[in-house]
């Protein structure tokens, strides 16, 4: 009798397994952003999606950017494998053939980009589009970086990596006049003149990463400064991310110094390290022959 009961447990353990794999179509496993920032402002994103689905799960996939003001995206395209899918002008959800297509979904306040899946399993695809207006002018000369680079919505990301750069040459540590990120799962720091900002573990579907860099706007020569309509508008005023707006210059935690430091001598930090332990052990040896 146990073991007729202890097989229908198992039955019914199995079933549950089953059922929660089959609902597990998607995962996410990595995103890697990196932003190029342009000398007008504009910024160039490249995005790397390695994802493993099947075709239940949706016949496309899709990143929402919203924008505003003079915001615009542009220049959308997706690869796959060294393959550039075809651009489709305007996109259509319905479309009964999506494999090796991508296009845009334009409304006032944001934009879809989607590309279509094609077959089951695991890819990885790099999708690539210019967000005008990315940086603009502020407290007279000052240039604002204000943006959630990853919203997770539907499908999170189990890893999540933004970098940000210039094209032309690299930030100074003196150019970064402030930093702040999104409370809870975000870690962001300025390092070797670019601004990475992380998720240290999976993204739950509500939680985002989103950072806010002041820098002199001499940083941009080809930004605006008296478009009135590129500037901050009183909404992005209010918002929590604005808090605390005319901070000094950015310090460095003291682990990102130190990582900064083993990153120009790593041989250096090594005979630090080593010495150190060695002090250590000489100063414990000294003080037990003098409690003996």
């Amino acid at each position: 009798m146990r073991a007729h009961h202890g097989r229908q447990l198992l039955a019914s353990l199995l079933m549950l397994a089953a059922a929660a794999a089959a609902h597990a179509t998607v995962t996410f496993d990595d995103l890697d952003i990196n932003v190029v920032l342009q000398a007008d402002g504009s910024a160039r994103f490249t995005e790397v999606w390695t994802v493993d689905h099947d075709l239940d799960s949706g016949s496309e996939l899709f990143r929402r950017r919203d924008v505003s003001g003079t915001q615009q995206i542009s220049d959308f395209g997706v690869t796959e494998n060294g393959r550039e899918y075809h651009l489709v002008s305007p996109w259509n959800v319905e479309a009964p053939v999506k494999a090796g297509r991508c296009g845009m979904i334009e409304n006032n306040s944001f934009v879809e980009l989607c590309w279509g899946v094609g077959s089951a399993g695991r890819h990885v695809y790099t999708i690539s589009y210019t967000v005008t207006s990315l940086v603009r002018p502020y407290l007279n000369d000052r240039a604002l970086i204000n943006y959630v680079f990853c919203d997770a919505g539907n499908m999170p990301p189990r890893n999540a990596r933004i970098t940000i750069s210039r094209a032309d040459s690299a930030f100074a540590k003196d150019d970064v006049l402030h930093l702040s990120v999104n409370e809870g799962n975000a870690h962001g720091e300025f390092y070797k003149g670019k601004f990475i900002l992380t998720a240290p573990r999976p993204m739950a579907a509500e939680e985002h990463l989103s950072m806010r860099i002041e820098l002199p706007i001499t940083a941009f020569a080809e930004l605006d400064a008296g478009a009135f309509d590129m500037g901050v508008t009183a909404s992005e005023m209010a918002s929590p991310m604005m808090t605390d707006s005319r901070a000094g210059t950015y310090e460095m935690s003291w682990q990102a110094r130190l990582y900064d430091f083993y990153g120009e001598w790593p041989v250096l930090s090594l005979l630090l390290a080593i010495g150190a332990v060695w002090l250590m052990f000489f100063v414990i040896k000294k003080v037990a022959i003098a409690l003996a």
